[in-house]
């Protein structure tokens, strides 16, 4: 538990600045490195409540933000001072359950693996307000789609042909468990589903 050890450590994220942030999970703590200097520690970041953080990326604005078990995103300024925090848990927009991984792309959107709702939300990285969300869902019995799971609207179709789920009786269509997620500079998005044992690409 010391400074410089890990007890089931999750996301990682590099700042512009050569700090290393580390998501010290069972620790319950994030810890900031300097990667110039022979990864020295230097902080630990602190929130006015307890972290349990799995992901964290910085945003366009070079702030820290840190996704939480208790279903939070924390964000943490430059030099990972504590600023302010938004989201709760919740099935309605910009509300998670479980964010699991977050990233953020160069239009400073926020992705989130809102991964106990079945579904991925896009949030503004800067305020944290909801833009759009996207899940998958059951067939219903006549083969036609039926309705998304853990939200109203925002579905987005699966790739296609997509194969046989073994465990889902095949029907279900699109994300289950979204896991990890990842936007490159042409807004291509990966998402990892641990569920399906699959890669979407949107």
């Amino acid at each position: 538990k010391g400074f410089g050890e890990f007890q089931f450590p999750r996301g990682v994220a590099f700042t512009d600045n050569g700090q290393l942030l580390v998501c010290d999970h069972g620790n319950g703590r994030v810890q900031m490195f300097d990667i110039n200097n022979n990864f020295k520690f230097l902080r630990c970041l602190e929130a006015p409540e307890p972290l349990a953080p799995l992901d964290v990326v910085l945003n366009r604005d070079g702030e820290i933000l840190v996704a939480d078990q208790t279903n939070r995103i924390h964000v943490f300024d430059t030099d990972g001072i504590y600023s302010r925090t938004f989201g709760k848990k919740g099935t309605k927009d910009g509300m998670f359950n479980y964010p699991m991984a977050i990233s953020v792309d160069d239009m400073n959107m926020l992705f989130v693996c809102d991964q106990g709702n079945r579904r991925m939300q896009i949030l503004s990285a800067s305020d944290g307000s909801f833009k759009h969300k996207w899940g998958g869902w059951k067939r219903s019995a006549e083969g036609a789609e039926g309705e998304e799971d853990g939200g109203e609207e925002g579905a987005s179709p699966a790739p296609s042909p997509e194969p046989a789920d073994p465990d889902a009786g095949d029907e279900w269509v699109g994300l289950h468990r979204p896991a990890g997620v990842t936007v490159n500079s042409q807004g291509v998005i990966l998402v990892s589903d641990w569920k399906r044992h699959y890669i979407f690409r949107y």
